[in-house]
């Protein structure tokens, strides 16, 4: 019994970044009607430029960067800030100019978006993979990291390992989704952001500047993929932990993890990815090595069940 609370309690802290991303592609849905492909790349441009700013030269020796607390801050906000305005130029440039597209041919136009950033990277960048160590590698125990680490010995005493990066990654996540839920229950542009999931032609009758709601619902977006990114690439602490392609499987359980919780509110695909991490910690272990596939089975017999998903509602077409 412990061994499973054990691996429920780890799903948990794991679901964090997931959770973003999840968060990210709904938040695109919800007010632009489409599902956006693009987002993982947006994220991953975001990683490069966090390991270009602590390593510019990749360094051959398979040695990961030893920045200070400070020196990754700074380089996550800049990675943060250029995912933030590149999301907000692709609603600008592009789908404000495409507006009445189908949401298909929407998709199709972020897959172009895919392959353009996929042929950047290595042109900016580099071809060879880069590296990001884990968040807090050189945290004490004093200051910011006592806070963590109070969590991190807390665990341990109930024989539950967490590693530090997992508390960080938790703990940022976590703030940052309350902040935007915030956000959306209590300020303009949530009023806004909501008005214009519910419909969008009356919102902007009613005097919603819907423009300015999807390119800044975009931007949060692309920032939300970037923190997940970096977040997920650094947990794994190994060298080259940075490539082109390393954020298609999060997205695609992104996408799962939305589908699961519904596309229909916000809060629901949040904890559908919440669902997601610890059913993949549970099928992992328990029917390893045939746990993913048992995990999507699972997803496809609910969504059978429940088509809008578990948390899904029932949009009703209001004229």
């Amino acid at each position: 019994m412990a061994f499973f609370i054990d691996i429920v309690i780890s799903g948990i802290l794991q679901s964090a970044p997931l959770a973003l991303a999840t968060f990210a592609i709904v938040l695109i849905f919800r007010t632009s009607f489409t599902t956006n492909f693009a987002q993982g790349m947006v994220g991953t441009v975001a990683a490069f430029v966090v390991t270009y700013l602590l390593m510019p030269s990749p360094d051959l020796t398979g040695l990961l960067p030893t920045p200070t607390f400070f020196q990754y801050l700074i380089a996550i906000l800049a990675g943060v800030v250029v995912s933030f305005f590149i999301s907000m130029l692709i609603d600008v440039l592009i789908f404000r100019n495409s507006k009445f597209i189908s949401p298909v041919g929407k998709q199709i136009v972020t897959m172009g978006v895919v392959l353009i950033i996929t042929g950047l990277l290595p042109i900016v960048f580099g071809i060879l993979d880069r590296s990001l160590p884990r968040i807090g590698s050189n945290l004490s125990r004093e200051g910011v990291g006592a806070f963590f680490y109070f969590f991190v010995d807390l665990f341990a005493k109930i024989n539950i390992r967490v590693g530090l990066h997992t508390m960080i990654s938790f703990f940022l996540s976590a703030s940052l989704l309350t902040i935007l839920f915030v956000m959306l229950r209590f300020t303009k542009w949530g009023l806004g952001v909501r008005a214009t999931a519910s419909n969008e032609k009356v919102a902007s009758m009613m005097g919603v500047n819907t423009k300015f709601i999807t390119a800044m619902s975009w931007a949060i977006a692309g920032g939300l993929g970037a923190i997940a990114a970096i977040l997920i690439s650094s947990s794994k602490n190994t060298f080259g932990n940075v490539t082109t392609y390393f954020m298609i499987s999060i997205q695609v359980q992104a996408f799962f993890s939305a589908i699961l919780g519904g596309f229909s509110t916000f809060y629901g695909p949040v904890i559908g990815a919440v669902i997601f991490a610890v059913l993949n910690n549970l099928f992992g272990v328990y029917f390893n090595p045939w746990g993913t596939t048992v995990l999507y089975l699972t997803i496809m017999a609910i969504v059978l069940v429940k088509p809008l998903g578990l948390f899904g509602k029932k949009i009703a077409k209001k004229v």
